[in-house]
């Protein structure tokens, strides 16, 4: 829905056609075509739209006061553990505490390395391998996602006994990530529902696994690790409620798989909302030591199993994360952990990037504008009754936009002055300002129309400039006053014999209303405001949003920051015949 609104928003704004007319089929009499709407599509239809983060001033002060606190309790962990040890048992020392936790960690800890992604592919989305080795999906995301990656396993000398799959949070994801859950369920979640490795096409199976998190969002079960090789796509692994945060899923493999030669991974997401993972990473071990969740994340594993150096280096090097552990502080950690939890997010924007040029989203020719009929395949053009696009210049949503304002399309202009010219007189040059094509009303004053468009573009697309003009000339500036003669002959005043008389908008109403009062403020920027309307319209209209009325000046600001839902305006402007915003309308009734 979205792109075809966009489709016919760029047709009625820029071009003042249609174009939603030739979505199902072409017209015998039609300029534009089937096939020239779906052109168009494509044209609009190859942009990611991720999240913008907003910098904000109340949010910034907010974590730094909190990441402040938490290094304050950093630095008094090590002086309370030495206290509390002495309290604890005399002749206790940190250096032996140290020591045992250390030989503890050390013996259990399992050597995981980051496996090489020698290829990544899906059924869609695109699967980047980055620098440190994890796997970036971008793009469009479906129900049942299937990534394939091939792994090089020349790096290990011995079999490889076990895999881990590391999801990894990442600023560029919903909510940090780890997974791509957008539009439905909980922002950042994933939902895997299978994993399979195989090698030369026979299958390596699993014996069984660990998870170091898992919930399921929505529906029940549980999320335990032998969910992923269970042969049912209904089960998974999902690690709802913990969004921005790495968790893993360790797999042992019945049999011991010999180095040397690569494996193919395959994952399943097959959710009834699209939930594949945006960042993630494959490790494997050759340890034949028991599988263990690794609580500080594999890289400190790694560190752990292979740390040959001096006892006092081992201090240096991992005293941190024993102070993080040690069970003499589960209070200060608990502690350290809500402070994390009380850490405010940036806010975020949609905003729209265009796909690279290697991986772009295919648009079809949809039979009778069915969404699931596509037919070939549609390359992105304008339509062929335009001059094309210059040649050499990528088909894109730039080139779109610099050819809309360019010579080669002749009703940019003449669209936006006939739009200026319906707000001041009340109709426009054209009475039908959505549709300048052959199906709709003629000009009343063609010459007039070029004139004001030519005199648009030579003034650097001005749009105070060409109101100026229309407003300080003779023909606006004439007596609205009518005789019955004139009347008679012109009652819908085409032909400009007096002044124009138009009703106001809705939003203009209630402004000059508050104006005329001295309640009007002319408080500018920021979020939307809440006038007053009875509760009884918001919970018909707004269903679950709170709409608390605001306070002071902002219950009497212009109307321009009035919240409104797109399905439903603020009531007192309906009554007015405000439309909704679901569609495009450059006239109201």
């Amino acid at each position: 829905y979205a792109m075809v609104d966009r489709v016919a928003t760029t047709g009625t704004v820029w071009m003042g056609m249609t174009t939603g007319c030739c979505q199902c089929h072409s017209h015998k009499y039609d300029p534009i075509s089937h096939t020239d709407y779906y052109r168009l599509f494509a044209l609009l239809n190859n942009a990611d739209e991720p999240d913008q983060l907003l910098p904000d001033p109340a949010v910034t002060a907010r974590r730094e006061q909190l990441q402040s606190q938490i290094e304050q309790l950093d630095q008094s962990l090590l002086a309370t553990l030495q206290e509390r040890l002495a309290e604890k048992q005399a002749g206790a020392t940190l250096p032996d505490r140290f020591a045992e936790w250390f030989q503890q960690e050390q013996n259990a800890a399992i050597n995981w390395q980051t496996v090489p992604v020698l290829e990544a592919s899906s059924n869609l989305p695109r699967l980047e391998v980055l620098e440190d080795g994890s796997v970036f999906s971008t793009g469009d995301i479906t129900k049942r996602d299937q990534f394939q990656l091939t792994l090089d396993t020349s790096i290990f000398a011995s079999p490889i006994t076990a895999i881990c799959l590391e999801v990894m949070p990442d600023d560029r994801l919903p909510a940090r990530g780890p997974g791509r859950a957008f539009y439905e369920g909980r922002q950042g979640d994933f939902f895997l529902s299978e994993l399979a490795a195989t090698r030369d096409g026979k299958p390596l199976p699993f014996a069984d696994g660990l998870v170091s998190y898992g919930k399921i969002s929505i529906g029940s079960g549980s999320a335990d690790a032998a969910n992923v090789f269970d042969g049912d796509g209904s089960t998974g692994w999902s690690t709802s409620g913990k969004e921005g945060e790495a968790h893993q899923l360790l797999l042992r493999f019945a049999e011991p798989v010999p180095a040397g030669q690569s494996i193919n991974l395959s994952m399943l997401f097959e959710r009834h909302f699209a939930a594949s993972l945006g960042r993630f990473r494959i490790l494997a071990t050759t340890s034949t030591r028991d599988l263990r969740v690794p609580r500080s994340g594999c890289d400190l594993e790694h560190q752990l199993a292979t740390f040959t150096g001096k006892p006092e280096d081992a201090r240096k090097q991992f005293e941190k994360q024993f102070l993080l552990q040690v069970p003499e502080l589960n209070d200060l950690q608990e502690k350290r952990a809500k402070l994390f939890e009380q850490m405010p997010e940036f806010p975020t924007t949609l905003v729209m990037r265009e796909r690279p040029a290697d991986n772009p989203r295919p648009t079809y020719r949809h039979h009778r504008g069915e969404f699931l009929s596509p037919r070939e395949e549609v390359t992105p053009a304008v339509p062929l009754l335009f001059p094309p696009l210059p040649e050499g210049t990528p088909a894109d949503r730039l080139a779109l936009a610099r050819w809309l304002v360019s010579e080669r399309n002749p009703l940019a202009a003449r669209v936006a002055v006939n739009r200026y010219w319906q707000a001041i007189f009340g109709q426009g040059i054209v009475s039908s300002p959505g549709d300048f094509g052959t199906q709709s009303n003629i000009p009343t004053h063609p010459e007039l129309l070029d004139w004001l468009a030519s005199e648009f573009i030579a003034g650097n697309w001005s749009r105070k400039a060409i109101l100026k003009t229309i407003v300080m000339s003779a023909t606006y500036r004439q007596t609205s006053e009518v005789s019955a003669a004139v009347y008679q002959a012109d009652p819908d005043n085409r032909w400009l014999a007096r002044g124009p008389r138009i009703r106001l908008a809705a939003e203009t109403i209630r402004d000059s209303l508050l104006a005329a009062s001295g309640l009007l403020s002319s408080k500018m920027y920021g979020p939307g405001v809440y006038p007053p309307q009875p509760q009884s319209v918001t919970a018909l209209a707004y269903g679950n949003v709170q709409w608390n009325p605001s306070t002071g000046e902002d219950r009497y600001r212009r109307s321009l920051y009035t919240f409104r839902k797109r399905t439903a305006p603020f009531a007192a402007m309906t009554t007015f015949d405000a439309p909704t915003g679901e569609s495009c309308t450059v006239q109201r009734d």
